[in-house]
């Protein structure tokens, strides 16, 4: 025989008899919760009526509707010099490590699954309106996304195709992870994320003709555009300061450097529009993000037939508090949460660029050519194109510079 019960989350509560104690509201959950904020909704089971008088339940099958989760920020174990460890700092709270001994089901099926986590651009990152299954195995648990979205950093628009997360021995194991991205493209995921107080991160990602739109932060969107191979190798923790790391390499396949200053004068000073929106025939770029730190090792790309551009710079995250984000609140005891408020960054670029474009156009162009370009006695003719500053005034100086030359 079985039988039904339904009830919304928080009025469903159970414990084993030795461990009995007063029940945590589920809105303000025990500072040892993996969880920060937690919303289930349209709950239904079903058991063996005889199991309804023991001491824990076992549930067949457990259905939820609507779950939406925010994982807690972690606390840091980094020591300052001989002093104490820091206070908390920013991360993902997966390395909680919840602990799942106490709960028992054959299954878990949930409609409509939401989970964020992180609170700045290194560390925050969701999987929404996926829906999961949740299996228990002699070994640990399976969790199998079959939709749903997922996002980290600043990468946006993978759809997941499947995603199999085994948690076991201390770790999530990620496999059978297929990703459609936004318009064309496809990436994989392999690796695994230990759990602890601070989780460590070994992930491998390789995506197929992505848009870079998806690839790059939303303030560099509209200097670059098109398509790309990339491989990406993700390391470091989401609970200390430098969050989580890259170490990646992308191929250029169809790609435009667009809408920078001194591009745009360039294409006057040499009479050549396209160079206004410059393309990226082939090529690729080496980066590594880590600290808050985005560092372009290596820019090796061919414009189109027009020239050449090289060149290596870091772009540092200045972080400022958001103007958005809400003070700590007080719980319940008048005590105020040590978890930090959410952060936002601007950036500032320093480094260079150098474009080089056959000697042959320099002496076709305008004669005020000669005083930016410098031959390297190869037949091939070089400007160093400054990165320095907020990405506001990006190449602004080399631009009223070749703009007044033009004017004289």
């Amino acid at each position: 025989q079985s039988g039904n019960g339904r009830g919304r989350g928080p009025q469903i509560e159970g414990h084993e008899e030795e461990d009995s104690q007063e029940g945590t509201p589920m809105s303000h959950p025990s500072e040892t919760a993996f969880f920060k904020e937690l919303d289930a909704s349209s709950i239904a089971f079903t058991m063996p009526k005889s199991a309804l008088f023991r001491k824990a339940w076992k549930l067949d099958d457990l259905n939820i509707a609507n779950h939406d989760m925010t994982l807690r920020v972690g606390r840091s174990t980094e020591l300052s010099g001989d002093g104490p460890a820091l206070p908390a700092l920013v991360g993902a709270g997966f390395g909680i490590d919840p602990n799942l001994k106490r709960v028992r089901f054959d299954r878990m099926e949930i409609a409509d699954a939401d989970l964020r986590w992180g609170v700045s651009s290194t560390t925050r990152g969701s999987i929404i309106g996926a829906p999961l299954d949740i299996v228990p195995e002699t070994w640990g648990w399976t969790f199998r996304f079959t939709g749903g979205k997922l996002s980290q950093n600043w990468w946006r628009g993978l759809s997941i195709e499947s995603l199999e997360v085994q948690v076991r021995d201390g770790q999530l194991l990620f496999s059978d992870a297929g990703f459609k991205l936004a318009g064309k493209g496809e990436a994989d995921l392999t690796g695994a994320i230990s759990l602890g107080p601070v989780p460590e991160v070994d992930l491998q990602m390789s995506l197929g003709e992505a848009s870079l739109t998806n690839l790059v932060p939303a303030e560099y969107r509209r200097f670059l555009g098109g398509r790309a191979n990339a491989t990406v190798a993700i390391s470091g923790s989401p609970n200390t300061r430098s969050g989580l790391e890259a170490d990646a390499t992308l191929e250029f396949l169809d790609a435009k450097l667009r809408n920078i200053p001194a591009f745009e004068a360039l294409s006057l000073l040499l009479e050549s529009t396209r160079i206004r929106h410059l393309p990226l025939t082939s090529g690729s770029v080496e980066f590594e993000t880590s600290g808050g730190e985005w560092r372009v090792t290596d820019l090796n790309a061919t414009c189109g037939g027009i020239g050449t551009l090289r060149g290596s710079f870091t772009v540092s995250a200045v972080e400022e508090p958001d103007p958005e984000g809400l003070p700590p609140t007080a719980d319940d005891k008048g005590e105020t949460e040590a978890e930090p408020l959410p952060i936002e960054e601007r950036y500032v670029f320093s480094g260079k660029l150098r474009f080089g474009v056959p000697s042959t156009t320099i002496e076709a162009a305008q004669p005020s050519a000669k005083m930016f370009f410098t031959d390297d006695g190869s037949g091939t003719s070089w400007i160093e194109i400054p990165l320095d500053g907020p990405i506001t005034e990006l190449t602004r100086a080399l631009h009223s510079k070749i703009i007044a030359n033009l004017q004289r």
